[in-house]
């Protein structure tokens, strides 16, 4: 902004910067996210025997990568995709996986971790690395 010695000038741009100041202090919307809304951000869930494929095609907007993760209940994942750009690829990684809990498991204890395939390989491949 250029400074300016013509007062109606002056006023009009002190207006704006009012206005302005005012819009962002007085924002509808929340500046953070809630634990709930940040995780809906990140994982969405759909339930066993609903098409990954449905989903892709159903996605209209180029979003972030997230995980789609695939199970009877929120509490009880059998399956994760990385979707990156209308693409799933399957997670098959052998590694404990923070599992998404019911609202009265939350309460109870804070997450719950269950491995994606068994537990042969925390013995193994967890265990080689601690030596």
């Amino acid at each position: 902004m250029k400074h300016t010695a013509d007062e109606a000038i002056f006023k009009e741009k002190m207006k704006q910067t009012f206005a302005y100041r005012q819009k962002m202090v007085h924002d509808p919307r929340p500046g953070k996210l809630s634990a709930k809304q940040a995780s809906d951000y990140l994982v969405k869930f759909n339930k066993t025997g609903t098409s990954v494929q449905g989903h892709l095609d159903s996605i209209t907007e180029s979003l972030q990568p997230y995980l789609l993760a695939v199970g009877t209940q929120r509490s009880g994942i059998h399956k994760y995709f990385i979707v990156i750009d209308e693409h799933a690829i399957p997670y098959e990684e052998e590694i404990v996986l923070l599992n998404l809990v019911s609202e009265k498991q939350r309460k109870r204890r804070r997450w719950s971790v269950h491995p994606l395939n068994d537990d042969r390989h925390v013995g193994g491949r967890f265990h080689d690395l601690a030596k």
